[in-house]
């Protein structure tokens, strides 16, 4: 699953893969720990929302329209 995160290194050229934010933060906290020991992780964290993948968007429509035909079904007389 290809997320839409990847951290660069402050230190050097070295970027991790695309990810999910854990798993790319968790990938640059390895990196530090191998090729710089001696110095606190940093560097940049990119962001791409065309490489998100989540079914979070039609979920939300879905929650919506539901709200929506319970409000609808709530004025109805009968």
């Amino acid at each position: 699953m290809a997320g839409g995160y990847r951290n660069s290194c402050g230190e050097c050229a070295y970027r991790t893969s695309w990810g999910t934010e854990s798993s790319s933060t968790e990938e640059i906290v390895r990196h530090y720990e191998q090729a710089h020991p001696d110095v606190f992780p940093g560097g940049v964290v990119e962001y791409n929302p065309k490489r998100q993948s989540s079914s979070a968007p039609p979920l939300i429509w879905v929650i919506g329209i539901v709200i929506v035909l319970c409000f609808l079904l709530s004025q109805c007389d009968g």
